[in-house]
Parts: structure tokens; sequence; C-alpha cells
């Protein structure tokens, strides 16, 4: 898989080399690429691990766990701080 991958960049970058581009403008495009790849799997990320929180605090509120600070499970940092 990982010489697939290799060999369709070597193509690609040929292919662009063959039309008049550079090897700046190959390498720039390359990092392009990259990086907005890399930006876009990281705030789908975020966005997953976000909805998966608000879920698991509905759930968590609606099976009557009780809230921080609320009393039910004892004083909490509240005393500690006063």
């Amino acid at each position: 898989m990982t010489m697939s991958v290799a060999e369709t960049g070597r193509g690609r970058s040929a292919s662009r080399k063959a039309i008049g581009a550079s090897h700046l403008q190959v390498v720039r495009q390359f990092l392009a690429d990259r990086a907005s790849s890399g930006l876009a799997g990281g705030a789908t990320g975020l966005v997953i691990g976000w909805v998966f929180t608000m879920v698991a605090n509905a759930r968590g509120n609606d099976a009557g766990t009780p809230s921080p600070g609320d009393g039910a499970a004892g004083p909490g940092l509240g005393a500690l701080q006063r």
C-alpha cells in the first residue's frame, strides 16, 4: 500500500514537472496538500470529540448522576476553597 501511494505521488510530481512546474512549485503544492489534509482531519476530530462529549454529558445528566457541586456527592471542592 505504501509503495503504491509513493508511486502515485511520483507520477503526480512528474506530470506537474512535465507541464512546466518548477521543483519549488511542486514542493509548495505537496506541502499545501498535506497541510490542508491535516487541518481537515484535525477539525473533523475536534467536531467528533465535541459531539461525543455532548452526548455523553446528556446521557449522564438524564441518568440521574450528580453534577459537580450540587451537594449530592459530598461537599466537593467548594468546602475546601472557603
